[in-house]
């Protein structure tokens, strides 16, 4: 079995998948989202100096 993934172009796409699905040609898989994790997304998107430049910066505003 080979899984593919497309790109809808119209409604009426959609419409004839489900019908090849109806026949049993093929199978529609749900695409399972993973939860996002902004801190994973951000890492490494700075340098450890800029943080630490930001970091000095915000104390110096709050003072």
């Amino acid at each position: 079995m080979t899984t593919l993934t497309i790109e809808l172009k119209s409604s009426k796409t959609l419409s004839l998948i489900e019908q090849l699905e109806s026949l049993d040609l093929l199978r529609i898989v749900k695409e399972q989202t993973k939860p996002c994790n902004i801190a994973d997304m951000l890492a490494g998107s700075i340098t450890h100096e800029q943080a630490a430049q930001m970091n000095r910066e915000l104390t110096e505003m709050r003072v």
